[in-house]
């Protein structure tokens, strides 16, 4: 399930309306510095009237340029949920964790249900029965909550096999179940957001690999687009057919295709199941 802190819609939170109104604020004043400043060097004798109209359209031209600058910003923020839709912006990176810890890859979409609730451009939920590698069948399942508050707990990993089952609980811990029951407590990783930028920077740096490869990207977005024409069209989709509509590539006769790559560590708030 996902949560949030406030009801989703196309308007801008109060904090990021205070930081723009803020930012045009700031903008301003530095306008009115540079003009002034501008002004007073270029100025002899009695130059106070120059040098407040300095000010004053360094100020205007500053806070103008800024507000357009801000309302780009604030509609590109209010936007981007409704545009991309839940498995963008919230559950690509379960599909990255189930890839991740299980080493398999998606194969084909048998099925999918996309839900449109609040009336989004893209789908606000989902539920996608999807088959990985070796035979394995997933349940992926993800949607925005309107009256919860992110907690940390986001997302939940379910794993059923002949031996019994393992379910991860993210910020949690962990339970496994085969001939006995174990609840294994797990300790927080710290920040994950730096430990990704420092990888990218070793990676840029040092020439290091990367910590997670590109494909990983690419693999699940291209489950999204399957998970996406299923839902849209009523019908199992192959992941290699939506990778190739996706780039609009048409495959030789017989062509097969085979997802391929790993996954990245990041979530936010959503359920997913890999039954």
């Amino acid at each position: 399930m996902t949560d949030d802190e406030r009801p989703l819609s196309a308007l801008p939170s109060p904090a990021a309306r205070v930081a723009a109104f803020a930012a045009i604020l700031i903008g301003g004043l530095a306008g009115g510095l540079i003009g002034y400043t501008l002004v007073k060097l270029q100025c002899d004798g009695e130059c106070a009237a120059p040098r407040g109209i300095g000010a004053l359209t360094g100020a205007l031209l500053a806070a103008g340029g800024m507000s357009v600058v801000a309302v780009l910003v604030l509609r590109a923020v209010g936007e981007w949920r409704p545009s991309v839709g839940a498995m963008v912006e919230l559950s690509v990176h379960d599909f990255d964790l189930v890839s991740f810890v299980t080493g398999l890859q998606p194969e084909r979409v048998h099925a999918a249900q996309l839900s449109f609730r609040l009336g989004w451009e893209r789908e606000d939920g989902f539920s996608a029965l999807v088959q990985y590698e070796d035979g394995v069948q997933a349940a992926l399942t993800g949607c925005y909550t309107l009256e919860s508050t992110w907690q940390g707990a986001d997302f939940s990993l379910s794993i059923t096999g002949e031996k019994g089952y393992l379910r991860a609980l993210r910020g949690d811990r962990i339970v496994l179940h085969t001939d006995r029951y174990q609840s294994i407590e797990v300790e927080a990783p710290g920040n994950t957001f730096v430990a990704e930028l420092n990888g990218f920077v070793e990676a840029v740096r040092d020439g290091a690999e990367p910590p997670i490869p590109a494909q990983a990207g690419a693999v699940s977005t291209t489950l999204i687009e399957a998970i996406w024409v299923s839902g849209q069209e009523r019908r199992a989709v192959e992941v290699g057919e939506a990778r190739r509509r996706s780039l609009d590539i048409r495959p030789a006769p017989g062509a097969e295709s085979q997802a391929s790559g790993g996954a990245h560590r990041r979530a936010r708030p959503r359920d997913a199941q890999a039954p």
